[in-house]
């Protein structure tokens, strides 16, 4: 939370901070490398693993429970679930 805006993504939350806490120039050169490289390595984590892995885990891991519902019970358990935009406090 800052000033009344909640921030969930971590990817975000660095860009946020970096916004909203510029450095002064001599400590903006310190930090430029160590900021690209943790900006590089949230990209990778958002775009290369977590595809890879998404369906394999879906499959094992909730398709048996969900294949076995019938469509109202499916749909019944999945408006019981908050969704995403539910977090986004405005």
């Amino acid at each position: 939370m800052h000033d009344g805006a909640t921030v969930i993504d971590s990817s975000v939350i660095i860009e946020y901070l970096d916004e909203i806490a510029p450095q002064p120039a001599t400590s903006r050169r310190k930090l430029r490398r160590s900021e690209q490289q943790c900006r590089a390595l949230m990209r990778f984590i958002d775009e290369m693993p977590a595809g890879a892995v998404r369906v394999p885990t879906f499959n094992l891991a909730f398709l048996p429970r969900f294949a076995a519902m019938s469509e109202e019970e499916f749909v019944a358990f999945a408006e019981s679930k908050p969704l995403r935009k539910e977090f986004n406090v405005e």
